[in-house]
C-alpha cells in the first residue's frame, strides 16, 4: 500500500466521494469569505478529498488555487515560508485560471498584481511575528535601498481588488474563488499557525473560500509558544484560535470508508 492519493473521483474505493460532493455543493453556495478545515491525522485522506473538491469545482463557475505549503517550505529560511505559501496562492490562481483560458484581468489588475507580489517579497526578508502572523513595519524596496510604509491593510485590499475583478468580469464565468492548501500538517506546527494568521490577515476577503488541511492537534503544538502546554485551564484560549480562523471543520470520516 503505498502513501499516493487518488486524484480523481473515479479511483475513490473507500466511498468517501459522497462526502465530496456534499462539501463542494455547501462551499458552492456558502456565504465568504469562510475557510474550511480538513481534519484528520496522516493518511486519512485529507490529500484525495482536495483532489475530489478541485474535480468538483473543475465542472463549476469556480477558480481554484492550489497550494503545496510543504513545498514551499523546503530549502527555505522559516521567515520566507509564510510569503512564499501567500504568493503561491496567488500565483497559482493566475496558472490555473490561464490553464483554462480564463484569466481575464491582467490589464485591469497589474497594479495590484505587481504591489501584492512585491510586498510579498519584501515580507520574505522581515520578521514573521508568532504574535499577529505577519509583522510588517516596513519593507526593503529591491529596486532602491530605501524603506517604504508597507500597511497590511492596503495590501489586503489589493487582494481583494483582484478577486472583486476577476469576480465581476464578464469575460469569464468565475463567480468564487476557492484555495486548496494541502499539508499543513507537514511544516513545523509554528509555521503552520503563522501561515493561519497571515490567511486571515491578508486574505480574508469577499469572494474567497479557504479549504486547509490540517489537523486541530498540529494547531495545539504551534500554539504552544503562546498559551504553553494545553490544559484543561487554557484548553478554551487553544480552541477560540481554532474558531476563530476556522469557521467550518470537516472530519474527515474514517469511520466510514468502506
Amino acid at each position: 500500500i503505498t502513501d499516493k492519493p487518488i486524484e480523481n473521483n473515479s479511483d475513490d474505493k473507500l466511498k468517501m466521494s459522497r462526502y465530496g460532493t456534499v462539501l463542494s455543493n455547501f462551499i458552492k453556495h456558502s456565504d465568504t469569505p469562510l475557510t474550511v478545515g480538513l481534519q484528520g491525522e496522516w493518511g486519512t485522506g485529507k490529500t484525495s478529498m482536495l483532489y475530489m473538491l478541485l474535480e468538483h469545482f473543475k465542472r463549476e463557475n469556480v477558480a481554484t488555487s492550489w497550494v503545496n505549503t510543504w513545498e514551499y517550505s523546503m530549502f527555505r529560511n522559516p521567515s520566507e515560508t509564510t510569503p512564499a505559501i501567500l504568493k503561491g496562492m496567488l500565483t497559482n490562481l493566475k496558472l490555473s485560471c490561464e490553464n483554462e483560458g480564463r484569466w481575464t484581468i491582467e490589464e485591469k489588475s497589474k497594479d495590484s498584481v505587481k504591489k501584492v507580489f512585491k510586498f510579498l517579497g519584501n515580507v520574505a526578508n522581515q520578521v514573521i511575528s508568532n504574535q499577529t502572523g505577519v509583522d510588517i513595519n516596513s519593507a526593503v524596496s529591491n529596486e532602491a535601498a530605501v524603506i517604504e510604509q508597507a500597511e497590511i491593510a492596503e495590501i489586503k485590499k489589493e487582494i481583494e481588488v483582484i478577486i472583486s475583478k476577476l469576480i465581476d468580469d464578464t469575460s469569464n464565468p468565475y463567480r468564487k474563488v476557492v484555495f486548496l492548501v494541502d499539508d499543513l500538517d507537514r511544516i513545523p506546527p509554528e509555521q503552520a499557525v503563522e501561515v493561519l494568521e497571515s490567511l486571515k490577515n491578508l486574505f480574508d476577503v469577499p469572494n474567497c473560500v479557504f479549504v486547509l488541511a490540517i489537523d486541530y492537534d498540529v494547531v495545539v503544538k504551534g500554539l504552544e509558544s503562546k498559551f504553553g502546554k494545553k490544559t484543561e485551564e487554557n484548553e478554551r484560549e487553544f480552541r477560540s484560535f481554532f474558531d476563530k480562523i476556522i469557521q467550518v471543520p470537516f472530519s474527515m470520516p474514517t469511520g466510514t470508508y468502506d
